[in-house]
C-alpha cells in the first residue's frame, strides 16, 4: 500500500511537470510570435528571422493553427522586403495544407494575400482573379470584416484598370459594410479609396472632402500610419487646386510618417509628390533632391507603379530644364514600367509627356505618335456617359435600389417554396401576398422610370436652351462682324470717288475694298457652313492647293484688320516663316480660308502681346501648319483638351469641324507663357509616296 501511494505521488509529480513543460512552450511561443507581429512592417528582416526559427519547431499536420499563423506573417514580411517570390512559394505550400482541411475563411485569406504579392508585381489581372475567388469563399463561409475588406481592394484595382464604375462600387459596398461594424480605421481606408477615385475623375473638392473625413479617423487612432495615406492625396488634390505650398505641408507630414515606420515604397511617392511641386513653384534644387530620393527608394521596390512614377516626376524636371533627350530615355523606361502594372492614368500621362519631348527636339511623326496614344487612352479611361453614370453612383440610392430588388426576389422565391408545403388557404393568403409584392414592384418600377424620363426631359430642355442662346449669340456676334467690312467698303468707296484723282491713296483703297470683301466672304460662308454644319449637309469640293498662297491671302486680311479696327491688339506682330514651295496639300480653297481666318482670329483675341509665327512642315503623309507665340525651336506641345472646345466661339468650333472633315486634326495648347494651334491636312494625291 505504501509503494502503490509512492508510486502515484511520483506519477503525478512527472505529469504535473510535463504539463508545466507545455505551458511554459506555449507562452514562450505566444511571446515570440507576437514580438514578430510587431515587427513585420516596422523590421521585416528581423521579423522574417523570428518566425523562421518559429516555423522550424512545427509540425504543419499537427500544429496546424500555430503554423498557419506562423506562415502568414512570413509572407508579410517577406513582401516588406520585397522578396515577392518568397512570399508567393510560402503562400502555395500554406494553400496546400488549408485545401486539404477544407477551411475556407483560411483559403481566402491565403488568396487574398496573394492577390496583394501579384498587386505589388504589377500584375492587376492576376491579382483581381484571386480576390474575387477570396470574395466568393469569404461570402460562403461568413465574416462581414473579411468581405468589406476584399471589397475595398478590388476597388483600388478596377480604379488602377480606369474601371471608375466598377471601383466605386465595390467601395462603396465595402463603407457600408464598414460602417456597421463600427471599426474607424477600416472605415477611413475606404473613404481614402473613395477620395483616390474622385481625384482621377478631377472632382478635387469632392475627394478633399473624403480625405478629411478618412484623416480624422485616423487621428483618433493614434499613431495609425495609415494617416500618412489620406494626408498624401490630398496634398495631390491641392496641387490640382493651385494650393502649392499647403500640397508641400501635406507631402512632408506624410513622408515624416512613412519614415517613422520605414515604409520604402511611401517614401518614394512622397519623395515624388515633393519633387513634382518643388518644380512647379521653380524651386529646382529642392525638387532635383527629392526626386533622386524617389528614384533611390523606387528602385530599391521593384514596385512597377512606384518606378513608373519617379520616372514621370524625374522627367518632366529634365525637360523643364530642356533636356529633352534624357527626358525622352527616362520617359520610355517608366512607359514600360507602367506597362507592366497596367496603370491607364500612368501610361496616358507618359504619352503626352513624351508627345511634348519629341516635339521639343523636332521629332514631329514620334510626337504624333504619342500624342495619339495618349488621346487614345485618355478616351477609353472616361467618356461623357461613364461621366454620368460616376455622377448617379455618388448617391447611394442606386446600391440601396439594387438590394431591395435582390430582397424582392428572395422572397417571391420563398414564397414560391412555401406554396408546395402549405394547405389551400395557406396557398391562398401565399398567392395574395405574391400578387401584393408583384404590385408593389411594379409600381416601384413604373415610379423610377417615370423619374428617369423626367430627369432626362429636364436635361434635354436645359441642352436645348444652352443650345438657343448660344446660337443666339453666335448669330449676334457674326452679324456684328458682318457690318464691320460692311462699313469699309463703303467708308472706303467714297474716298474713291472723293480722291481719285490721287493714285497710291486710289490703289491702297481699292486693296482696303477686295480685302473687307474676303472677309465679309468668310464671314458669311461661317454662317452658311454653321447652318449646314448643324443639318449634317457640308457639302467640299476637294483640290490640289498651295498653302503658301493661302496663307499669304489671309494675311493680307488680318493685316488690314490691324490698320482699321481699334480693337484688335496692335502690339502683335506677324512672323511668316512658311517656305515659298511645299507640297500641296488636298483642300477646298473656301474652307482652308475660312480655316485660317478663323484660327488666327482666336489667336489674336487670345494673346496680349508678341509675335504670331507661322511654320508649315510635311509630317509623314500630311502637312503641318502651326500657329504660336513661340518659335519652332521653343518646343510646342501637341496636346488637347476636348473641354476646352466646349468654351471656344463657333467660328473655332468650325474650323475644327471642317479640318476633321477634310481628315485632318488640330489641337490647342495653352499655359501661361505659350499659345499654340496646330492642325494638319492630308498632301495632295501625287505628292504621296
Amino acid at each position: 500500500m505504501h509503494l502503490s501511494k509512492t508510486r502515484f505521488v511520483f506519477i503525478f509529480i512527472i505529469l504535473l511537470t510535463i504539463k508545466l513543460a507545455w505551458s511554459a512552450n506555449d507562452t514562450a511561443f505566444e511571446s515570440k510570435i507576437q514580438h514578430a507581429e510587431a515587427l513585420v512592417y516596422q523590421d521585416p528582416a528581423a521579423a522574417e528571422q523570428i518566425l523562421r526559427e518559429l516555423i522550424q519547431d512545427l509540425d504543419p499536420e499537427k500544429d496546424f493553427l500555430p503554423y498557419y499563423r506562423v506562415a502568414i506573417n512570413l509572407s508579410d514580411a517577406l513582401v516588406g522586403q520585397d522578396k515577392y517570390q518568397q512570399s508567393i512559394e510560402t503562400l502555395d505550400n500554406l494553400l496546400g495544407l488549408v485545401e486539404s482541411n477544407r477551411l475556407m475563411s483560411n483559403k481566402a485569406q491565403v488568396l487574398s494575400r496573394k492577390s496583394e504579392v501579384y498587386w505589388y508585381q504589377g500584375d492587376v489581372y492576376k491579382a483581381i482573379d484571386l480576390l474575387e475567388s477570396s470574395l466568393a469563399l469569404y461570402r460562403t463561409a461568413g465574416g462581414e470584416k473579411d468581405i468589406s475588406s476584399t471589397l475595398n481592394n478590388l476597388g483600388i484595382m478596377y480604379r488602377h484598370l480606369g474601371d471608375y464604375e466598377t471601383a466605386l462600387t465595390y467601395l462603396l459596398k465595402a463603407l457600408a459594410i464598414k460602417e456597421t461594424l463600427g471599426n474607424q480605421s477600416a472605415v477611413a481606408t475606404t473613404l481614402n479609396n473613395i477620395g483616390v477615385l474622385y481625384n482621377y475623375l478631377e472632382k478635387y473638392h469632392e475627394a478633399i472632402s473624403y480625405f478629411d473625413r478618412s484623416i480624422e479617423l485616423y487621428q483618433n487612432k493614434l499613431n495609425d500610419p495609415s494617416l500618412a495615406d489620406p494626408v498624401s492625396n490630398k496634398g495631390f488634390a491641392l496641387v490640382q487646386l493651385g494650393q502649392l505650398e499647403s500640397a508641400v505641408e501635406h507631402f512632408h507630414q506624410s513622408l515624416a510618417i512613412e519614415q517613422e515606420t520605414n515604409n520604402i515604397r511611401g517614401q518614394s511617392v512622397s519623395h515624388a509628390q515633393l519633387g513634382s511641386t518643388y518644380r512647379q513653384l521653380n524651386r529646382f534644387d529642392e525638387a532635383q533632391t527629392h526626386l533622386d530620393k524617389a528614384m533611390d527608394l523606387a528602385l530599391q521596390t521593384q514596385s512597377p507603379a512606384v518606378l513608373s512614377e519617379a520616372h514621370l516626376q524625374n522627367a518632366r524636371l529634365e525637360y523643364d530644364n530642356n533636356n529633352y533627350n534624357e527626358a525622352i530615355k527616362i520617359l520610355v523606361q517608366g512607359l514600360d514600367y507602367a506597362t507592366v502594372s497596367s496603370e491607364k492614368e500612368k501610361i496616358s500621362e507618359l504619352h503626352r509627356e513624351l508627345s511634348k519631348a519629341y516635339e521639343a527636339t523636332g521629332t514631329f511623326d514620334l510626337a504624333l505618335r504619342h500624342y495619339r496614344l495618349y488621346k487614345k487612352v485618355s478616351e477609353e479611361l472616361i467618356d461623357a456617359d461613364t461621366r454620368d453614370r460616376i455622377t448617379r453612383l455618388q448617391y447611394k440610392s442606386k446600391l440601396d435600389q439594387r438590394e431591395q430588388e435582390i430582397n424582392l426576389l428572395k422572397q417571391q422565391n420563398e414564397i414560391k417554396s412555401l406554396r408546395l408545403e402549405q394547405s389551400d388557404s395557406e396557398k391562398s393568403r401565399t398567392l395574395i401576398t405574391s400578387i401584393a409584392v408583384v404590385i408593389l414592384f411594379c409600381l416601384s418600377i413604373i415610379v423610377l422610370y417615370h423619374r428617369k424620363r423626367l430627369f432626362r426631359e429636364r436635361e434635354i430642355s436645359d441642352e436645348l436652351i444652352k443650345l438657343n442662346e448660344l446660337k443666339s449669340q453666335f448669330l449676334m456676334q457674326t452679324s456684328n462682324k458682318l457690318l464691320d467690312p460692311v462699313h469699309q467698303i463703303q467708308e472706303i468707296s467714297q474716298s474713291v470717288i472723293d480722291e481719285a484723282e490721287e493714285q497710291n491713296l486710289n490703289h491702297r483703297n481699292i486693296t482696303k475694298i477686295k480685302n473687307s470683301s474676303k472677309k465679309l466672304d468668310i464671314l458669311i460662308n461661317n454662317l452658311v457652313d454653321f447652318s449646314a454644319e448643324k443639318n449634317k449637309q457640308l457639302n467640299l469640293q476637294v483640290e490640289a492647293l498651295d498653302i503658301h498662297e493661302i496663307v499669304q491671302d489671309v494675311n493680307e486680311i488680318i493685316q488690314s484688320d490691324l490698320l482699321n479696327e481699334v480693337n484688335v491688339n496692335e502690339t502683335l506682330t506677324i512672323s511668316n516663316q512658311i517656305p515659298l514651295s511645299l507640297p500641296l496639300v488636298s483642300a477646298d480653297p473656301k474652307r482652308l480660308h475660312q480655316i485660317l481666318f478663323n484660327l488666327t482670329e482666336q489667336f489674336y483675341h487670345s494673346v496680349d502681346k508678341g509675335t504670331l509665327y507661322l511654320h508649315a512642315l510635311p509630317v509623314n503623309q500630311q502637312l503641318m501648319i502651326r500657329l504660336s507665340n513661340r518659335p519652332l525651336t521653343g518646343g510646342n506641345r501637341p496636346i488637347t483638351d476636348n473641354s476646352l472646345w466646349d468654351s471656344l466661339p463657333f467660328e473655332m468650333n468650325l474650323a475644327k469641324t471642317l479640318i476633321e472633315q477634310l481628315h485632318g486634326e488640330v489641337w490647342i495648347d495653352q499655359d501661361e507663357t505659350e499659345y499654340t494651334i496646330c492642325f494638319t491636312l492630308p498632301l495632295a494625291p501625287e505628292q504621296k509616296d
